[in-house]
């Protein structure tokens, strides 16, 4: 008798009970089908979007270092694999080491190596106020630091004067284990940021970009200091070094494409825009966007001639760099506006704690950017904007000296007739604000006055100042204090 075999037929169940949320807004049993696992990447709408998309969506959700919320972001590494991969680079972006050493900076030694790779801007502190560190503390810093392989931008906050010795040894191992740098920042934080030392240990092939904030002078001359370099691109703030040294540091590079001078009101050394357009005219075939602040006393008027500069867009000078009666307007054109040039910015900052005047824009000044824009439009068609820096606090104005802006908005109506765009940062106040606190200070005026007039016409007199024996005699002062010693007995 031949067995039977019996087959069952059992497919895979499609429906699976689990807890779940109600409308009432509490727990109960949900009955809901089952996904297939192997269309579970097709299901969801935002499964079918790609890497690239969802990166973008994440960068706007988590913008920068400064304002990312690093509980949110770690909370959203936990959602799925997927989010996992693509949120924990963003997490690790910038890395903060302080040194000397932290409790933050012993939480960062535990990081693993592949956290480590994901860091593309690496922030270091060396405190020059307080702390030591060993040969020891140093020696595990380097093997820690060198291992940040994929980092693009490096930045070095003080240290150059209490730990020196030890610091620029390490920058220079940390710039040949980072292939990929590209941007490179020196801060000091008192002194002792040589460009000798510069000179002497920024060594890379890869770098684009090098800014320096507090240079102090040297007493070694900068012979050597020429290149060749791979930077092009050159920040100077803050800056105490001489002329001589100067000219050697902007000719260094091969090539500089971008060149950035902040204003020197801590640099006792003369300097004036003539000599600045010398020393960069090597790179005037390649230089594309130049920014000076205001130089040293006495060099205003004195003004760089950019006419073979061929590569050049973009220009930003002081209105400190430009004499004080801005008579010249025709010399300065001639001299300012480069062939190509399409951007001009004339800034009215100033530093050192201190701000812009409310009357730093006056008929001067108007006049000569009406004349500077007629120039460009009828010799140089390429400028198209013009743009102006003028940020003062929202106090310090007097009523007489009128609302700026509105010599600027004449001005801006000119240039549009002139297919030139002219913008300025945005007002303190605007003229309605400025309006209302010109009525309430006029109101206040004439009340006082008025107060005045009517104590006068009453004839009550103004209180007098109270009489001391201050500035007097001395024997005044004792023969005072023995009368009122006798009527007190």
């Amino acid at each position: 008798m031949e067995k039977k075999t019996i087959a069952w037929a059992s497919s895979k169940p499609n429906r699976q009970l689990h807890l779940g949320p109600s409308v009432r807004g509490t727990l109960e049993i949900v009955d809901s089908p089952i996904h297939d696992g192997s269309k579970a990447l097709h299901d969801s709408p935002f499964d079918k979007l790609p890497d690239e998309l969802v990166q973008v969506i994440l960068e706007v959700a988590f913008p920068s270092p400064e304002v990312t919320d690093y509980r949110s972001a770690y909370a959203v590494t936990l959602s799925c694999r997927r989010l996992h991969r693509l949120v924990t680079p963003l997490i690790y972006h910038r890395i903060d080491y302080q040194l000397p050493f932290s409790k933050l900076t012993n939480k960062l030694m535990r990081m693993s190596q592949s956290s480590q790779l994901n860091c593309r801007e690496l922030h270091i502190e060396c405190s020059d106020m307080y702390g030591t560190m060993s040969d020891e503390d140093w020696v595990t810093t380097t093997a820690f630091l060198t291992k940040f392989s994929k980092t693009r931008s490096l930045i070095i906050h003080g240290g150059f004067t209490r730990h020196g010795t030890e610091l620029w040894p390490l920058i220079c191992k940390l710039l040949a284990s980072m292939p990929s740098l590209q941007h490179l920042t020196l801060n000091r934080q008192y002194w002792g940021l040589l460009l000798p030392s510069v000179k002497k240990y920024i060594q890379s092939l890869s770098l684009k970009s090098l800014k320096i904030h507090g240079v102090s002078k040297s007493r070694e001359r900068p012979r050597g200091l020429y290149g060749p370099t791979s930077f092009s691109d050159l920040e100077l703030s803050d800056y105490e070094e001489n002329a001589e040294a100067t000219r050697a540091l902007i000719r260094w590079p091969r090539k500089l494409t971008r060149f950035h001078f902040e204003s020197s009101y801590n640099n006792h050394h003369y300097m004036d825009l003539t000599m600045f357009g010398l020393w960069l005219s090597v790179h005037k075939e390649v230089l594309q966007e130049i920014s000076i602040g205001y130089l040293s006393s006495g060099s205003k008027g004195k003004m760089i001639d950019l006419s073979q500069f061929t590569a050049l867009k973009s220009l930003t000078l002081s209105r400190y760099l430009f004499s004080d009666d801005l008579k010249y307007y025709i010399e300065d054109a001639a001299l300012v506006l480069a062939p190509n040039l399409e951007t001009f910015t004339w800034s009215f900052s100033v530093y050192d704690q201190h701000c812009e005047s409310w009357d730093a824009i006056g008929e001067a000044e108007e006049s000569w950017l009406q004349q500077f824009a007629r120039i460009a439009a009828s010799t140089r068609p390429s400028l198209k904007r013009i743009h102006i820096i003028f940020d003062p606090d929202y106090w310090g104005y007097r009523i007489e000296d009128g609302y700026p802006w509105d010599r600027l908005d004449r001005v801006k109506d000119s240039c549009r007739q002139l297919n030139i765009e002219l913008t300025y940062t945005k007002p303190a106040l605007t003229k309605k604000e400025w309006l209302d606190h010109v009525t309430e200070i006029q109101m206040t005026s004439e009340l006082r006055i008025g107060e005045q007039r009517g104590g006068n016409e009453e004839g009550i007199q103004p209180n007098e100042p109270e009489k001391t024996l201050e500035g007097r005699d001395i024997r005044d002062y004792f023969a005072a204090i023995r009368g009122t010693q006798l009527r007190d007995v």
